[in-house]
């Protein structure tokens, strides 16, 4: 009979190279006597997630398009020349 396949999940986000560093840094806070801060574990989550997958990041303007306020600014003049041919 064949054993079931083990679950083996790995993290994509995780940075283990930064999280000991900043274990590091806080062990000799506290040895030096410092404030060490409050850190939450959602910290470096935000946004992580819908950024990893092209079909979600929020798209950047690279200036090849109009964006809302070029198009809101060109009504408004336009708006103002009409305005001043009557």
């Amino acid at each position: 009979m064949k054993k079931p396949r083990h679950f083996n999940h790995k993290p994509i986000f995780l940075d283990e190279r930064r999280d000991r560093l900043a274990e590091i840094e806080n062990r000799a806070r506290r040895e030096l006597g410092l404030d060490v801060p409050e850190s939450s574990e959602s910290d470096g989550l935000h946004g992580v997630f819908s950024r990893g997958q092209r079909h979600t990041r929020f798209r950047k303007n690279d200036g090849k398009g109009l964006d809302t306020r070029k198009i809101l600014l060109l009504i408004v003049v336009l708006l103002l020349i009409w305005m001043l041919l009557l």
